[in-house]
């Protein structure tokens, strides 16, 4: 019963993922990129995809929290995550 229980969260958040992703596309024409663009830091250091699915998330607090100029592990985006 646990794992069934799990197997319908997992699917329940993949699809919650899914119609975040195309929501994005659909205010912005076009898919989420893989990090945050416009900064100065190489692609791996950036914040990542989800950063710019949050608000479609509804978590916007947290996304407004995030400091998308400044490194996914730096100490602003990890206490932004963290609270």
């Amino acid at each position: 019963v646990r794992r069934a229980a799990m197997r319908s969260a997992c699917a329940n958040n993949l699809r919650q993922h899914g119609m975040a992703c195309h929501a994005f596309r659909d205010t912005n024409d076009h898919f989420p990129p893989g990090t945050v663009p416009g900064t100065d830091l190489p692609p791996d250091r950036r914040l990542g995809l989800h950063t710019v699915l949050l608000p479609y998330l509804e978590q916007d607090a947290t996304h407004k929290k995030l400091r998308p100029a400044e490194a996914w592990d730096s100490a602003a985006n990890r206490a932004a995550v963290l609270n």
